[in-house]
């Protein structure tokens, strides 16, 4: 299920995020994606898949979810889709989203892009209300930030959130959200300034 996942996120993520965005950080010598909440990180390989270049951390709070995660992209994920892609450049770690030090790789604290996919705000919306701040502040001059929820609810609850902070953001649909194994019925594309195109 993790192949058709892949190959849809991407499908979404390039029909709705600028192609002038996505050559230019293709051509950059490198590029930091970070994950916050990542889970099994199944957005990871497609991601890597456009942009080669680039380093991803992907930070979660469950041991388990990231031990799983580190394992099955030693083991299938990447040997299946980028079995030439550096390891080194791809970073799991259990640590708390909600803390700076967390968002810090070696000598980077600000990130080209940062994914969130499915936030369950509902239930821990102190958690997101502390993690959108960080996001903000270790967002790149030029960044993006990706967010994905499941229904108008998460979509409703994230973009009162977002308005607390200073970041614009514009909402989309996702043109085939059944297509993925955990629904993702719309897209909310932040940056700092102004509204990405």
């Amino acid at each position: 299920f993790w192949q058709q996942n892949a190959d849809s996120f991407k499908r979404t993520f390039t029909s709705l995020v600028s192609p002038q965005w996505i050559e230019n950080h293709q051509r950059q010598q490198s590029m930091m994606i970070i994950s916050p909440g990542c889970g099994a990180a199944l957005e990871m390989i497609p991601l890597l898949e456009l942009f080669p270049n680039a380093t991803f951390l992907g930070i979660d709070l469950d041991t388990s979810i990231i031990e799983s995660a580190v394992q099955d992209t030693k083991t299938f994920l990447l040997p299946e889709r980028l079995p030439d892609f550096n390891l080194s450049k791809i970073i799991l770690k259990q640590v708390d989203a909600q803390k700076s030090e967390s968002w810090r790789l070696n000598d980077q604290s600000l990130f080209d892009l940062i994914i969130i996919r499915s936030p369950d705000i509902h239930t821990n919306e102190n958690m997101w209300l502390a993690i959108l701040p960080q996001a903000q502040q270790h967002l790149s001059s030029n960044g993006l930030l990706y967010i994905t929820t499941s229904n108008e609810f998460e979509k409703k609850d994230m973009e009162k959130l977002l308005q607390k902070t200073t970041l614009s953001f514009t909402h989309h649909e996702n043109p085939s959200p059944q297509e993925l194994i955990y629904p993702e019925a719309h897209i909310i594309l932040a940056k700092a300034g102004t509204v990405p195109e």
